[in-house]
């Protein structure tokens, strides 16, 4: 705050109850469950608003059984609403102050324009109209990417929950199995590390581009059943504390087309690229454009980002970048450009290396979790960093 000359700070958090969020500077500061609204005075103790009692209970209880805590009971208000958070900031002091906003700026690749709601922001500005709110988001990254020792703990743990979920996949996936049975796997492999697995992508077919959750999960509908021929895809989103990491799988079933074969090689000729590049000093944007350049010397094109941090702020470049006959009765869909390739890699980052490559109709992603060090980058996750065949 000091830094940024302003008198206090907002931290709007995601929503609770809908997964690990994406990044949560409320619990940050609060090391409390997601979904509040933090206020932090320069001078003083943060305030938490919180959407329900059930925030105040559960921290109540943790409490009783000995459990550490940064907040205490006079820490916490009730309610997310403008007028109640405009009451904290006069309670405050800071009503006529500068105050920085973590949520107005762009965000990840589901908030172009920041995840603020406009009421509320809007609702502020009306309650407090002589108070100035300035964006800080930005300057606070750099401060959040590079993660303690005690943070790459809980990240190395996520990961091991990951290379788990892997190697389950791998047991599973068999001609005759369903794209449930396959989920059910690596969701139980999750929790047998006490982690959390809220969603993970399953793609499955002979020739299949798609990326997303299975269709059953969303359009009514039998899961589908594996068969031989086909390729199973899997990017799978373990968190532990908050702590997410990502694992990128391909799974061959039965005979591995040519064009397959040649997607796998150039998605680990990629994921090597961005292993040797990936230290401390380089500009994230030139990590990109080293993953990308086998996949352009191929022919190729990723539908994924090939590389990005966690939590995911800085995202290299993805979508098609050569002609694809089925995308022309598509005509506004385009290659999406790198968000935050000025970014400087700093020891103690923590990155998801994932190239995937499509030729033809053949995609193939790889990779998994890496943590920058001082001279270089370590690997958290290997059964990933190959194409399977079963």
């Amino acid at each position: 705050m000091l830094q940024q000359n302003i008198d206090g700070l907002i931290a709007f958090g995601e929503r609770d109850a809908s997964g690990t969020p994406q990044f949560s500077p409320d619990v940050y500061l609060t090391g409390e469950r997601a979904g509040a609204t933090v206020i932090f005075p320069l001078d003083g103790n943060p305030i938490s608003h919180v959407w329900g009692p059930n925030s105040v209970t559960d921290h109540m209880e943790a409490v009783r059984r000995g459990e550490e805590s940064w907040l205490n009971p006079d820490q916490f208000r009730l309610g997310l609403h403008s007028a109640r958070l405009a009451e904290t900031i006069r309670e405050l002091g800071l009503a006529g102050a500068k105050i920085g906003v973590f949520g107005l700026e762009p965000s990840g690749p589901f908030y172009p324009v920041g995840w603020v709601p406009y009421g509320i922001y809007a609702g502020l500005q009306a309650e407090l109209p002589d108070t100035t709110f300035v964006p800080v988001w930005e300057p606070f990254l750099k401060i959040m990417l590079s993660m303690s020792d005690e943070e790459l703990q809980f990240v190395e743990h996520s990961a091991r929950a990951g290379e788990d979920m892997c190697a389950a996949a791998i047991d599973v996936v068999r001609p005759g199995a369903t794209e449930a049975d396959i989920y059910a796997a690596v969701v139980a492999a999750c929790m047998a590390h006490g982690a959390h697995n809220w969603w993970n992508i399953i793609v499955s077919g002979k020739d299949s581009i798609g990326w997303g959750p299975p269709r059953h999960q969303y359009r009514p509908g039998p899961p589908r059943t594996i068969e031989s021929g086909d390729m199973v895809m899997l990017e799978l989103f373990p968190s532990y504390g908050h702590y997410e990491t990502q694992q990128q799988l391909t799974i061959a079933v039965g005979d591995v087309r040519p064009d397959t074969l040649k997607a796998a090689a150039v998605a680990i000729q990629s994921y090597e690229a961005g292993l040797t590049l990936l230290r401390p000093g380089v500009k994230f944007g030139d990590v990109v454009e080293a993953i990308n350049r086998p996949q352009q010397d191929a022919g190729g094109w990723n539908l994924t980002p090939n590389v990005h941090t966690l939590p995911n702020v800085a995202i290299g470049e993805y979508g098609p970048a050569v002609r694809i006959d089925d995308l022309a009765e598509y005509p506004g869909i385009a290659r999406n450009p790198s968000v935050r390739p000025q970014l400087e890699v700093g020891e103690g980052m923590v990155f998801a290396l994932q190239p995937n490559c499509v030729i033809g109709r053949q995609r193939v992603n790889v990779g998994g979790t890496v943590v920058v060090t001082k001279a270089g980058c370590r690997e958290l996750n290997f059964l990933a960093k190959e194409l399977h065949h079963v």
